[in-house]
């Protein structure tokens, strides 16, 4: 097997990678994403943020969108 494909290379390529990627998000939208991946609801971020709940489901969705978009990128 080469080096490069062993899990634990390929494990820190998309840590790094998904990294890289939080920082090409606006702050909000990181915010909103690094709470979302804790596991809070869109209700429960929209009010420890006091923003809407339809801007946490907007926001949240175009952050996932451009993470999507640069994931397409990276693993052409």
């Amino acid at each position: 097997m080469q080096f490069w494909k062993t899990p634990e290379v390929y494990s820190k390529f998309q840590k790094e990678a998904f990294e890289m990627m939080m920082t090409e998000l606006s702050l909000r939208e990181k915010e909103i994403f690094e709470l979302h991946l804790e596991g809070f609801k869109n209700s429960e971020i929209a009010e420890c943020l006091k923003l809407s709940e339809l801007t946490v489901r907007n926001t949240l969705h175009n952050a996932k969108k451009r993470i999507r978009k640069m994931w397409n990128t990276f693993m052409r």
